[in-house]
């Protein structure tokens, strides 16, 4: 009976941490703007969010803030230097230069998805705190900035959604 128990235990302990791997594709959560996704929140430790993601891959270094990228995730996260706490959180879809991140399937907490419009954004969080424009480099671009979120777009295509830091 207790290597049935200990078979059990092994069994259930295995399968608990394949789930906190897995991809975001299946992901229920939603993204909070001035908070972030479930674990992977603005002021959370690293240790605790690659728990969720699993070890990521070391981008830039600041004097303040490190960059590390979860490409299988399509999550780039700023940590504070002295702390190692998330500082700006970053889902990507395709975004020129990020090409060769995954894009997960999530949506923010107003029901924003990688299919929403900058009208459907703005109708979902109200007036921005700034938009801006530019259609240099042959492509049209913007960025829509709210409190706690921001949403980039490219072509009228958006390819990302941030939680910039404080």
């Amino acid at each position: 009976m207790r290597q049935l128990l200990l078979i059990i235990f092994i069994i259930l302990f295995f399968c608990s941490s394949s789930l906190s791997q897995e991809n975001l594709k299946s992901s229920t959560e939603f993204i909070v703007a001035g908070k972030g996704w479930g674990v992977v929140s603005i002021n959370s430790d690293r240790k605790e969010i690659e728990k969720v993601l699993g070890k990521g891959k070391n981008s830039s270094v600041y004097d303040d803030v490190y960059f590390i990228d979860y490409p299988k995730k399509g999550i780039q996260i700023s940590y504070e230097n002295e702390t190692n706490k998330a500082y700006a959180i970053f889902f990507y879809n395709k975004e020129r230069w990020y090409e060769d991140f995954e894009t997960p399937d999530i949506k923010t907490d107003k029901g924003i998805s990688w299919a929403s419009s900058p009208k459907e954004v703005i109708e979902a969080y109200g007036k921005p705190k700034n938009h801006y424009k530019d259609n240099g480099d042959g492509s049209i671009w913007q960025r829509i900035v709210f409190e706690g979120i921001d949403f980039r777009f490219e072509n009228n295509k958006m390819v990302r959604i941030g939680i910039p830091g404080r």
